[in-house]
């Protein structure tokens, strides 16, 4: 087949269709208005309303609605302080952070320099240095008699 006895062939098809589908709306619309003469006038006010608040709710899932404008200087000043909201809580995490470590170095001193030099509080757990009072033993104290005979110091700088 050619080109233009296809157009002819379609030319009449067209038509009929049209005239198909304008009959069927007629016998429809018929249909339609005897189920609604049989339907009371409260129910089809609910009905209305119940299409309205659909239709509503349809167009703002299918289209929605434009998006809120702001000016340029009001978006600047949202995220500014969104930023130093941001900033002001990372602050205060890091005092606390500062804070906690000072108090825990301090307490890792003390137990350190309790260890080396001895605890004043208690004798018995006195370190290999230090004594109850917190001062070196006597015998850290004293000389040796080897290295002072070695050592050639005069007697009265003994």
């Amino acid at each position: 087949l050619k080109v233009q006895e296809l157009d002819d062939l379609t030319a009449p098809a067209a038509v009929a269709v049209g005239l198909l589908t304008g009959l069927v709306l007629l016998i429809m619309s018929c249909c339609q208005t005897k189920i609604n003469k049989n339907i009371p006038e409260h129910i089809k006010k609910e009905m209305q309303d119940t299409v309205a608040d659909l239709r509503e709710t349809v167009k703002d899932i299918v289209a929605p609605r434009k998006k809120q404008r702001f000016r340029k200087r009001d978006r600047v000043y949202f995220y500014g302080r969104k930023m130093m909201r941001r900033v002001e809580d990372n602050i205060k995490l890091m005092d606390d952070v500062r804070l906690r470590n000072q108090v825990e170095g301090r307490k890792l001193i003390k137990t350190l320099a309790k260890s080396i030099i001895g605890d004043s509080s208690d004798s018995s757990t006195a370190g290999d240095i230090g004594g109850g009072d917190g001062r070196p033993a006597e015998d850290y104290l004293e000389e040796e008699e080897e290295l002072l005979q070695q050592t050639r110091v005069p007697p009265e700088l003994k």
